[in-house]
C-alpha cells in the first residue's frame, strides 16, 4: 500500500495494489481511466448543483450528508 498524509492538515490518502499478472502499461491505463471517471462525475454533480442551487430538497439533502461526515463526490 502506499500513501501519503498530513496529521496537522488532518489530510490522508492511500492506493491498495493487489499483484497481477497484467503488464505494467494495462495497469496505467486502468489508473487513468478510473481517474478519469472520478473527474466526469465531480464534472456531473457540479452541474447539478449549478442547475437546482436554489432547490430546497436538494440543499437540504447535501446538508445531512456533510452533517454526517459524508463527502460527496458523485450523484449517486
Amino acid at each position: 500500500m502506499l500513501g501519503r498524509g498530513s496529521r496537522s492538515r488532518g489530510v490522508c490518502e492511500g492506493i491498495l495494489y493487489v499483484i497481477t499478472k497484467d503488464k505494467g502499461s494495462v495497469v496505467i491505463d486502468k489508473l487513468k481511466k478510473k481517474n478519469f471517471a472520478m473527474f466526469d462525475d465531480l464534472k456531473n454533480l457540479m452541474k447539478l448543483l449549478e442547475k437546482r442551487y436554489n432547490d430546497q430538497l436538494l440543499v437540504t439533502a447535501l446538508k445531512t450528508e456533510m452533517d454526517e461526515g459524508n463527502m460527496i463526490k458523485s450523484l449517486s
